[in-house]
Order: structure tokens, then sequence, then C-alpha cells
């Protein structure tokens, strides 16, 4: 039944998987392809139906159901629900990297409750990056969500596993500033809000940013420097114009 589902024989698989039914009732298998079958066709509570079958029978067995029951409660806006069967599929499959992502999808989801759980999305979001070390997404999202957290700590670390996959990202150097900043590492903080403007010199937050650093490093024309070239792009920004009338 598999191997004709896999060939898109439907009707055969179909045939063949209630034949192993026949021989025995809790074949997780033949329940998962029905099911795998309805979700194809989008008959999403034929393929809940079947899901709920085999995950009852074993939930250790099959990644998939638990998956797929993920992203139908999800559809029907069943968070808690949704949030039950995807953390049953990643606790199957933790290394799965595909479409709707387990742990992507869980870190949205528990930042959608009422109240939000956003340790808990914190967390999915740590874990997605230990399991693929080239989840730039996860790194980038658990990046701003440390840093709307105020969790400066967990955000120097989202910024330094982004870094290790793309060393060009502007926006996450600025970020990373920002932590190091807040926990008083004054020199990484210069470090990475100079990286930031190099790779984008029209970044007037950056430019502050390393301006406020240099200043509190007692470097005052470095700092000068900068909060000029913030002022070269935006002579508006109220934070490089106070800047500048402190350092004169």
């Amino acid at each position: 039944a598999i191997a004709q589902l896999g060939l898109r024989r439907v009707d055969r698989a179909v045939e063949l998987a209630k034949q192993a039914l026949e021989k025995d009732a809790r074949c997780v298998d033949a329940i998962n392809a029905l099911g795998a079958i309805a979700y194809d066709k989008k008959d999403y509570e034929g393929a809940r139906q079947h899901y709920l079958q085999s995950t009852a029978i074993d939930p250790q067995r099959s990644f998939s159901a638990w998956h797929r029951l993920g992203v139908i409660y999800k559809k029907e806006g069943k968070t808690t629900r949704a949030i039950e069967a995807f953390e049953a599929a990643r606790n199957s499959y933790p290394r799965y990297v595909g479409p709707d992502n387990p742990h992507h999808e869980l870190a949205e989801l528990y930042a959608d409750l009422e109240p939000p759980q956003m340790d808990k999305a914190l967390n999915v979001w740590r874990d997605a990056v230990k399991i693929n070390s080239e989840d730039a997404e996860a790194a980038l999202k658990g990046l701003k969500l440390a840093i709307k957290m105020k969790d400066y700590k967990a955000a120097v670390e989202f910024a330094q596993a982004h870094i290790e996959i793309d060393p060009y990202a502007g926006e996450v150097h600025q970020l990373a500033g920002k932590a190091f900043e807040e926990l008083k590492n004054l020199a990484k903080a210069a470090r990475e809000f100079g990286v930031a403007v190099a790779v984008n010199d029209k970044d007037v937050e950056s430019w502050v940013g390393l301006a406020r650093a240099q200043r509190d490093l007692k470097r005052r024309e470095q700092a000068l420097k900068a909060v000029e070239r913030a002022l070269e792009v935006d002579a508006t920004n109220a934070d490089a114009k106070s800047l500048l009338n402190q350092l004169k």
C-alpha cells in the first residue's frame, strides 16, 4: 500500500491498506496510509480520524500522524491541540527540518496563546538552533524574541549562532550590539555596531549605538565620527543630535 501510494496509485493503495487492516485492525502503518490519502485530498476530517486512531494505538510510532494533526488543528484555530500534536511530533522525530517544521510552528503557537508563553517559545527556538545549526530563520527569530523579552544573554547566543551561518546580516550585528550594550560589555557592543555599519553604512541606529559605545569607552574622537556619520544619513535623528551635544 505504501509503495502504491508513492507511485500515486491511490485506489490500489486504499485497497491494499484495507486488506492489511482486515488482517490486523491495529496496523498503524495502514491507518496512516489511509490518513495520508485523505490529507492529500484535503479531506482533513477523514485524515484527522485516521491519525487520531493511529496515535491512540501507538503514540510513539508515527511522526507524520502527529505532524499533520498539528497542521490540521492549526488551520482550525485550535491552538492548544495544535501545540500538543506538534510537541508529540518533535518528540517522535526532533530532527525534521521540512515544511511546517514543528519547532517553528510551536514557537509561534506558544506566542499566540492567551496569555502568551514567551519562555516556551524562546526555548523552542533554542532547541531548533541546537538541532539544526544551519537554521538561520530560527536563530533570527529567537534573537528578536530574546531582545523583546530583555533576555540579553539569550540574545547573544542566538546572534552568535546566526553569525556562524551568515556573518553578513547587518540586522543581526545591530541586535547583538544592543544585547552587549545592555550587558555592559561595551567593547563587544562597539565591535558589533561597527560590523553592522560596515555591512550597511545607512544604518542610523547602529551608528548611534556605536557612538554611545565609543563615548562610554572614553573614545571621544571615535564617538564623534560615528555620530557625525549618523547625522549624515539622517540629520533629524534626535538621539544623534543629543549625543553630538554631549560630545562637544
